[in-house]
């Protein structure tokens, strides 16, 4: 058991290159987005978003469930060598046939589906990276927590593209240029996954893919995917069907500065989710002990991170795209609050149920999630547009929290902490008022110098605060950069 201890690597290093990772696909955006949304048509935005919202439904059915599957029980037997490789060998086999399968659909589809006649060319070529699913494999580097080969690779691939964008689109006939090189950086970041992989092991197809072991979980998994889909694509769905071009790319701009936000948060916190189900194996303390560190430290940042979006919404669209999306503010102060109840539903769903053998009462949720986004999406969309689709997607973020909440009581106890929510919430108020009242204030300088105050202004005060009222998970923040400055001293 020492032995093995010793081989794990350090939780905070995976987080902070999970965080390393996820900051790369936030900047190339940053660099990128800004740019094609002034060389492409807004229509063709609208286009693309509705055209990548249809692929989302091919790319679930071709991963078919076995991602978290793989990362929850994979790390439960990467340390018998043989036994792993078998299990590698079935998920592959499994992705590999579920990847044929929908690719025949998604061909069948745009050939055949008049509605789709517009966006053809758009899914044909975005499709290719469906294609590509089994050689993804970042199941495999979580499972043996090697973040660091995926941090390096995710920027040499973004740097790569934004290369390649910046030389090939620079006119809005190169829409099609822009969805093919979208293609070519996921594609070529699978292959260079595959290639590594052989470091833990060798992949290859088989008939022993153990259905009747793995089958019903990954049915679960799959099902709980299909909802997940449905309710963060269903609103650009009908939003294409239901309005224009243009509502998508409004849209579109919110949702990507929400999801970028949302993806932060959820990949640090999936760094730990191999760790989680490792301790859930070993130690039940250890296991309660991580969930607990876990939430409170997103109560510390989450917070903070919806008043900053709201107060700095406006320039942060204008960041990443131009004065002809601002029309999307709104809906990104709606997606704000939603980005709440998603992180924390994301702990309770991936690091807490899933981890404890409870993934039925996580369907239960996605699908109700789900049902209620678009239900409700017939009902709000044509009423409020944009508005109305980040509406849905608060109430579903909401339902899901809930559920999961409700699912996980018997730890409730143990892992919440109330006065580490309330002070996150007392203080990013105070943190509101100052920031908006600054930013108001600041209203003729340019969006940047804007950007830059607000955010040095609100994060020292949230800072300073929690020092002076003594936060723990301040405190041990402090306590680790400080040990980590003493360490390189010596």
């Amino acid at each position: 058991m020492a032995a093995t201890q010793k081989k794990q690597k350090s939780l905070a290093k995976n987080a902070l290159l999970s965080a390393l990772k996820t900051l790369t696909s936030i900047v190339f955006p940053l660099i990128t987005y800004p740019y094609i949304t002034h060389v492409l048509a807004i229509e063709d935005m609208g286009r693309i978003n509705f055209s990548q919202s249809i692929i989302g439904y091919f790319s679930l059915l071709a991963v078919f469930g076995t991602t978290t599957f793989a990362i929850r029980n994979g790390s439960q037997v990467r340390d018998d060598k043989q036994q792993f490789n078998a299990f590698a060998n079935s998920i592959f086999t499994i992705n590999t046939i579920s990847t044929a399968i929908s690719c025949i659909i998604m061909v069948a589809l745009v050939l055949f589906v008049p509605r789709l006649e517009e966006y053809k060319s758009f899914i044909l070529i975005l499709g290719i990276s469906v294609a590509m699913n089994p050689f993804s494999l970042d199941w495999l580097y979580s499972v043996y927590e090697d973040f660091g080969y995926i941090t390096l690779r995710s920027f040499f691939v973004y740097l790569t593209s934004l290369i390649l964008m910046l030389l090939f689109v620079k006119k809005e006939s190169d829409v099609l240029v822009y969805v093919a090189l979208t293609t070519a950086s996921t594609s070529f970041g699978n292959i260079f996954n595959y290639i590594h992989s052989r470091k833990y092991t060798r992949l290859q197809l088989t008939k022993d893919i153990r259905w009747k072991q793995y089958g019903k979980s990954i049915t679960i998994f799959f099902v709980n995917s299909i909802a997940t889909t449905i309710y963060l694509n269903s609103d650009t769905t009908l939003l294409g069907l239901m309005q224009d071009n243009t509502a998508v790319a409004l849209y579109g701009v919110a949702t990507k500065i929400y999801y970028i936000v949302k993806q932060m948060f959820n990949t640090v916190v999936g760094s730990t989710i191999p760790r989680l189900a490792y301790y859930k194996k070993q130690s039940e303390e250890k296991f309660t002990s991580l969930i607990k560190k876990i939430l409170d430290t997103a109560s510390f940042f989450i917070v903070p991170s919806l008043a900053g979006l709201i107060i700095l919404r406006k320039e942060i669209i204008l960041l990443i795209s131009n004065k002809k999306y601002l029309a999307a503010g709104d809906t990104l102060a709606i997606l704000a609050f939603a980005l709440f109840f998603a992180v924390l539903a994301n702990i309770f769903a991936n690091g807490l149920l899933i981890c404890i053998g409870q993934e039925k009462y996580v369907l239960i949720g996605t699908i109700a999630s789900a049902a209620i986004n678009v239900g409700l999406n017939f009902i709000f969309i044509p009423w409020l547009s944009q508005n109305g689709a980040a509406i849905t997607t608060l109430i579903a973020e909401m339902t899901m929290f809930g559920i999961c909440a409700f699912a996980g009581r018997s730890y409730l106890r143990k892992i919440v902490n109330i006065k580490e929510l309330l002070r996150s919430l007392v203080v990013s108020l105070g943190m509101f008022f100052i920031g908006t009242a600054l930013v108001n204030q600041m209203a003729g300088m340019h969006f940047l110098v804007r950007i830059i105050a607000a955010v040095i202004v609100c994060a020292a005060f949230y800072g300073v605060v929690m020092i002076v009222i003594r936060d723990p998970i301040m405190k041990w923040f402090l306590g680790m950069v400080n040990g980590k400055i003493k360490r390189k001293k010596k």
